[in-house]
């Protein structure tokens, strides 16, 4: 896909994209992602269960991190 948009002149972004694979899978792709920024303008995260990266709760309204937040982090 990478080598298509290039070729072509086109700008891609990656979104709603989660994993259960763990830190290393994803940092993989984020990696690739970011090493191909004149191509891929940026990417969202899934954000609703299993992958979620944050939560809200439901009493008090405050939104906090899950572990997976770790993840995405040394990315943004």
């Amino acid at each position: 896909m990478t080598d298509w948009a290039r070729a072509g002149g086109r700008r891609l972004f990656l979104s709603e994209l989660g994993t259960e694979s763990g830190p290393t899978t994803l940092s993989t792709l984020l990696t690739y992602i970011n090493s191909n920024a004149d191509v891929w303008v940026g990417w969202t995260a899934w954000n609703l269960d299993p992958y979620a990266i944050s939560v809200t709760d439901k009493v008090t309204g405050l939104v906090r991190d899950t572990p997976k937040m770790a993840w995405y982090a040394p990315y943004f």
